[in-house]
């Protein structure tokens, strides 16, 4: 931390605020008397009273009950974001994952909330944050984050002063984040007016170009033909006679039902079936290769955009590896990739000059002919609106998506002549590249804006942003008078009465004694074990009351028995608050 102005003062979070305090642990629920606030309400900034749910069981006192100017900051999952609550519902308490911290008197609650926002504030955070499967703060480490404190008058104008010039800035932000939306819709648009025939409908007039029935059965034919020669031989078996020519299966035809669902098309284009126009739909491997350092690309459905194939994440197969694995299924230049495992449904042209492989993730079509079928047309109606509504349909499964290649091959649309395709195609990258051009001016508007916050935060907290007035009392006086106030409370607080006890006669009727177990005591699968009593699962909060560990030695011995893999982290819910954790392989 710089060098602060003058009358400032740099303090702990712990010295500003009352002790910390961890939430409630419970589910939530849409229903109910008392609202449960978590992580996932706080992260947008702002909370939204209508949505956050409600506890599905009540707490049975009320010192987790929300008041105004608390500030609770999450120590799990979206470790720091932080909300400063204004005017709760009467009743709403705090979950388990978030740490509550009420501003004393010599700190303005919206200033202190203001840094929280700041570049030093996440900078000190992450330096504290913790954790393997989810990072996690305690209340410890953010009590021992520092805060620069100026006078309390000061506090008071520079916030005021932020509010004002930050709110300009979010509203500024606000129109931004919406231009997104905008452009994904235009872009949807624009291939469901290229898939339609709308896009090209003033080039059509005047020109007499059609694409035929027959010419749709006759790329079929030569491209099943060409298809099973080469897998002849690749297996060294030719045939004597032509005789397997006559035996061509017959490709899946559109039903009147596909043509109705796909709306209206040209008259002069023809309506076909993916299975119809591809004479190679293969898939990759059905199991995990052996990965190395460096060698062959290996795509997966990740790398496969709208855009084109991004490498900068794939892994790599051995040549040898490769070499096998293309007996089946080689790409090539020209090939269209499609999404088939995962996030299915999304294509792209291969337009890579190098060698690569594919996973069953990806599957490989290739058109029967080129001089009938542009393989980029093809790709660029696959992603539009009404192909990817059928690509879903075909979608199996949930957790193991699946888009089947022989349900793949049945996703219908209309064909133009190949002139034509080609002129939609040229027309599409054209409005999509001024659909980047926009996307990359948003970019950098976001980062500037980012950037300007940022700025202001950094200012503000250096004392640069509003003047200084020598007459404020300076803020190291009125934490000396606070903390004077402090001890002066302690001291005038009753203390407990304790006598000798001779025998347990002389114990307290219902009183319990608390042991505290020790990080170095602990046996090296103490959390597996008490896990596995608790069922084999549970949430942290539950494990760590089990443990009779501190929250810091828990979390500590947590990280080592989940670096070891016994210990694993269920996160099939988005909210960190209600995920599991759960003994490994089980």
């Amino acid at each position: 931390m710089s060098e602060l102005p003058k009358g400032w003062f740099a303090v702990t979070l712990g010295d500003l605020c009352s002790k910390p305090q961890y939430g409630f642990t419970t589910k939530s629920t849409v229903e109910g008397k008392v609202k449960y606030l978590r992580t996932t309400d706080l992260t947008s900034g702002k909370i939204n009273w209508d949505k956050v749910p409600f506890c599905i069981t009540e707490p049975d006192d009320e010192r987790y009950q929300l008041e105004d100017n608390d500030i609770v900051i999450s120590r799990a999952g979206s470790v720091g974001f932080h909300c400063l609550v204004k005017q709760p519902p009467a009743q709403t308490v705090f979950a388990s994952y978030l740490i509550r911290f009420k501003p004393d008197k010599a700190i303005f609650p919206e200033y202190l909330s203001l840094f929280l926002r700041s570049r030093d504030y996440w900078e000190q955070l992450k330096s504290k944050a913790v954790g393997v499967a989810v990072q996690n703060v305690n209340a410890t480490s953010l009590s021992e984050l520092v805060v620069p404190v100026a006078p309390l008058n000061e506090q008071i104008r520079i916030a005021d002063k932020l509010d004002s010039v930050l709110a300009k800035v979010d509203a500024a932000q606000a129109r931004l984040e919406k231009i997104p939306a905008l452009l994904k819709r235009f872009r949807q648009s624009v291939l469901a007016a290229a898939a339609s025939g709308e896009l090209t409908k003033e080039w059509r007039e005047g020109k007499d170009i059609l694409l035929s029935q027959n010419a749709i059965s006759e790329v079929y034919r030569d491209g099943w033909i060409l298809e099973t020669q080469q897998d002849f031989a690749a297996k060294g078996k030719l045939p004597k006679s032509d005789s397997w020519k006559e035996k061509i299966p017959s490709p899946y035809l559109p039903s009147e039902e596909d043509i109705e669902r796909f709306g209206v098309f040209p008259e002069n284009w023809i309506f076909v079936s993916l299975d119809q126009i591809t004479r190679f739909v293969k898939d990759g491997p059905h199991f995990s290769p052996e990965y190395t350092d460096e060698g062959i690309p290996f795509i997966s459905g990740r790398n496969v955009t709208q855009k084109g194939v991004e490498l900068a994440t794939c892994k790599f197969i051995s040549m040898e590896l490769h070499e096998e694995l293309s007996k089946r299924c080689k790409p090539v230049k020209g090939d269209i990739l499609y999404t088939k495992g995962g996030t299915t449904g999304i294509a792209c042209v291969n337009k890579l000059d190098i060698e690569f492989n594919v996973w069953v993730h990806v599957a490989v079509l290739r058109v029967s002919s080129d001089k009938v079928i542009y393989p980029d047309f093809v790709a660029l109606v696959l992603n539009s609106p009404k192909c990817y509504e059928r690509s879903q349909y075909y979608t199996h499964g949930v957790a193991n998506r699946d888009l089947g290649l022989t349900r793949m091959i049945k996703i219908c649309f209309a064909v133009p002549h190949i002139e034509e395709q080609k002129e939609i195609v040229r027309r599409v990258e054209s409005l999509f590249a001024q659909a980047d051009a926009v996307e990359k001016q948003y970019r950098a508007a976001k980062q500037r804006l980012d950037r300007l916050s940022q700025s202001l935060l950094a200012k503000a907290f250096r004392g640069e942003l509003v003047p200084q007035d020598p007459n404020d009392e300076p803020a190291t006086e009125l934490l000396k008078r606070i903390q004077a106030e402090r001890q002066q409370q302690a001291a005038d607080k009753p203390k407990r009465k304790t006598g000798k006890r001779n025998n347990q006669n002389n114990a307290v009727p219902n009183q319990t004694k608390t042991n505290i177990m020790q990080l170095k005591d602990a046996p090296e699968t103490y959390l597996l074990d008490l896990l596995a009593q608790l069922g084999g699962e549970s949430h942290a909060e539950v494990l760590w009351k089990k443990s009779e560990l501190a929250i810091d030695d828990f979390y500590a011995k947590l990280k080592q028995e989940m670096l070891s893999n016994r210990i694993v982290e269920d996160k099939n819910s988005p909210d960190p608050a209600l995920r599991k954790l759960k003994v490994a392989n089980r």
